[in-house]
This record gives structure tokens, C-alpha cells and sequence, in this order.
């Protein structure tokens, strides 16, 4: 084998190796079981995503949030978007509870005409 070769067969399982890390945690968030059968189909089913995905292009690998400056910002945003939907929920929770507020309210169905006119269309 070349060198070129090899460098390349390391950089797809390389590829392949972050993606079915991603792939894992997003099983294990969505799932939030941790049984031996939720843990080896998680594991099967993230090698096969990994596998199709890996020649569309990089990956940051998830060892990537040990840096401390990407650590920091992913905390940051963390801490931004939390805020963001404190902020919302306490404005929602206002505008139901106020009943000054709550005149503005306007709700109602969004009625849209479609092509379908069976039940299983």
C-alpha cells in the first residue's frame, strides 16, 4: 500500500469512527434506557448510519468538546438558548395567566384546502 492509500483508509475510518460516536449519543439521548439490548442495537444501528454517512463529507468528532476553548462556547450557547427558553416559558406563562393579557390572545385553526379526499390520503 501507499502512503497516499493509507492516509486516506484512516481519514474514512476516522470519519466513520466520530460519526457512529455522534450517532451513539443521540441513540442513548433518544432512547434514555441503558439496557444490554437497547446498547447493542443502538451500537448496530449507529455503525450502519456512520457507514452510509461517512462519504458526505468531515466530522467533528465528539472528543472535539475536551478542548477547553470549544468547550467554553458550547457552554456558552448552552447557557444562551436555556435563557432563551426560560425567557419565553415566564412571557408564555404571563400572557395565559394575566387576564389583561389574555384578550390579545387570538386562537384558532389554520385551515389549508388540500388535493386528498380519502381518510387515508
Amino acid at each position: 500500500m501507499t502512503d497516499f492509500s493509507t492516509a486516506v483508509i484512516r481519514t474514512a475510518a476516522k470519519r466513520t469512527f466520530a460519526l457512529a460516536c455522534w450517532s451513539m449519543i443521540v441513540w442513548v439521548l433518544l432512547t434514555w434506557t441503558r439496557t444490554a439490548e437497547q446498547i447493542a442495537v443502538g451500537a448496530a444501528v449507529s455503525v450502519a448510519v456512520a457507514v452510509v454517512l461517512a462519504p458526505l463529507g468531515a466530522v467533528a468528532g465528539p472528543w472535539r468538546l475536551l478542548d477547553p476553548r470549544v468547550a467554553k462556547r458550547v457552554a456558552g450557547l448552552t447557557f444562551v438558548a436555556l435563557g432563551r427558553v426560560v425567557v419565553a416559558n415566564v412571557r408564555l406563562a404571563r400572557r395565559i395567566w394575566s387576564p389583561s393579557l389574555r384578550r390579545q390572545l387570538r386562537s384558532g385553526m389554520v385551515i389549508v384546502p388540500t388535493t386528498q379526499r380519502s381518510e387515508l390520503g
